[in-house]
């Protein structure tokens, strides 16, 4: 794995904003480093995220930031054992014959650094919402459900491979736009219209 990509996997599962400030050797000029001191206060921007090493009492993960690390995981894989993607992509002769797995693992591998990142953000900016309003247990359901909806459309529909969370995130999209609409005279008619805009 290149740098750039491991700085890309850093960007994209939201750990490191801030490269330089996280105190990771990234320079963005030729010269040579500032010596550092050894005892300095650094304050965290409140927009930052961080994982705490030690629980609190009130210590929870969100299923979002789990599929998060399993799309990060999976592409780390795939980095380092490139035949996964064989193995697990919608390939139509294969789910044929009766391996239907790949219906399912086909939304966890990605193309590229590009598609993780795209498919990343896009959870990391819907996914909090959906499961703030709906709950764990049915943000992890619409998201599998959808999933393997589109990897069975997709081979059922269309003749090329396909890989990729794009399916499960339209599906949460999707789940969320009805549920705002059908909740608009609860949460305001500008609310609900803000949310889908």
């Amino acid at each position: 794995m290149t740098r750039r990509e491991s700085l890309l996997i850093l960007f994209t599962l939201g750990i490191a904003p801030n490269l330089a400030s996280a105190g990771l050797p990234f320079q963005t000029s030729r010269r040579a480093p500032r010596p550092r001191k050894t005892l300095s206060v650094y304050r965290i921007p409140e927009n930052t995220r961080t994982i705490s090493l030690v629980p609190s009492q009130n210590f929870r993960v969100s299923a979002n930031d789990c599929a998060l690390a399993a799309l990060g995981g999976t592409y780390l894989l795939q980095l380092r054992f490139p035949g996964i993607v064989r193995a697990g992509a919608k390939i139509n002769e294969k789910v044929s014959s009766g391996q239907y797995h790949r219906l399912f693992t086909a939304c966890f591998l990605h193309g590229g650094p590009g598609h993780l990142f795209v498919n990343s953000m896009s959870l990391q900016n819907l996914g909090p919402e959906v499961e703030k309003w709906m709950g764990k247990s049915r943000y992890v359901g619409i998201a599998l459900a959808a999933g393997i909806a589109s990897s069975t459309a997709s081979w059922k529909l269309s003749p090329s491979p396909s890989i990729g969370a794009s399916g499960a995130v339209f599906g949460l999209l999707g789940a969320w736009g009805v549920f705002l609409a059908e909740n608009k005279n609860i949460l305001g008619r500008r609310q609900s219209e803000a949310g889908l805009g």
